[in-house]
């Protein structure tokens, strides 16, 4: 389920990417996102996890100094740092709010591409210190994308296209040299986003898939071939999807939605519930999938009352995982 999921995200990735292309230097949709296609899937089957780990922190020096740069003048272009007349309440509002959280805060420990980059750490030791460090990277960066999105709200009150809402303020209220800086960083950000859903849909592929069903004998060559091929496909029809999908936000909420009602109940109940077995978890994946997808078609995406699909699968998943492993 994941493994199917996750082209909805890489979709999402490569669709953004080619916004910002389009936007900044004028490249027709479809070639900005082949042409994000092609370099992440290139460098990733190149080197794997190593070249994904090496680019990644490339980008995200460029991530940080390009937002940190263009943040202070983007505030001030969109009227100060205190702008008033927006709603100030945290808790509602169509995209944000308690329900946003409940399906992004989740991802920091249950995603598959970051569990895969922990145990590809050289020791624990590097891994803790990797963790606080990325913990540190995120506190300084996370800001800085709400005040480019309040000075695009200030600048732009009528944008059509909310997609284009970053490039239009880069574009019009920061020095042209940071502007750019930071739609490179914002590139940067999409590519070092798909590298890391290739990640998942090549070794899951080939390991849970290949290895674990169709070649159970498979020697680590012809697994790291197969890897390889699924990660050009997965390229290929990622980039298919970008055509599918209206928006960025709607192909990578699914695949959140997807990804917690699935992942969440099995892996924080096998650390409370050490005896756990692979049925419980099983079961609860199919269970919080099922209530997903009957919520989302019976509702139109809606939810009942106050609670979204994705919260009401989580709770059937979590519910049958906790019958199944404690009795």
């Amino acid at each position: 389920m994941i493994w199917a999921s996750s082209f909805l995200i890489l979709c999402g990735q490569l669709k953004g990417a080619a916004i910002i292309l389009k936007g900044v230097a004028g490249v027709p949709f479809a070639a900005g996102a082949l042409l994000a296609a092609v370099v992440t899937v290139a460098y990733f089957i190149l080197g794997g996890l190593k070249s994904a780990a090496y680019v990644n922190a490339v980008q995200l020096v460029v991530m940080i100094a390009g937002f940190l740069l263009a943040a202070p003048f983007a505030a001030r272009s969109g009227g100060g740092w205190f702008v008033s007349g927006y709603e100030s309440n945290f808790w509602s509002g169509s995209e944000v709010g308690w329900s946003a959280v409940l399906l992004l805060g989740p991802a920091f420990f249950l995603s598959p591409g970051l569990l895969q980059r922990a145990f590809g750490a050289k020791s624990p030791q590097a891994l803790t210190r990797g963790v606080a460090l990325s913990g540190i990277a995120l506190l300084i960066f996370e800001w800085m994308p709400v005040v480019l999105g309040m000075a695009a709200r200030s600048m732009h009150p009528d944008l059509q296209n909310v997609e284009l809402a970053l490039p239009a303020v880069l574009a019009d209220g920061v020095p042209p040299a940071v502007g750019s800086l930071a739609l490179a960083a914002v590139l940067y950000a999409e590519l070092s986003s798909a590298d890391a859903v290739l990640m998942m849909l090549a070794t899951s592929g080939a390991r849970d898939f290949y290895r674990g069903f169709l070649r159970p004998n498979a020697t680590d060559v012809h697994v790291l071939g197969v890897a390889r091929a699924l990660a050009v496909a997965g390229g290929l029809i990622g980039f298919g999807l970008t055509f599918y999908f209206d928006s960025v936000v709607g192909a990578i909420q699914l695949f959140y939605q997807v990804m917690i009602v699935t992942l969440f109940a099995p892996l924080l109940g096998a650390l409370i519930f050490p005896r756990s077995g692979r049925w419980s978890a099983l079961t609860a994946m199919l269970v919080g999938v099922g209530t997903l997808v009957t919520t989302l078609l019976a509702t139109g995406g809606a939810g009942w009352g106050w609670a979204p699909p994705h919260f009401l699968g989580l709770v059937a998943s979590a519910i049958t995982f906790f019958i199944l492993a404690a009795f």
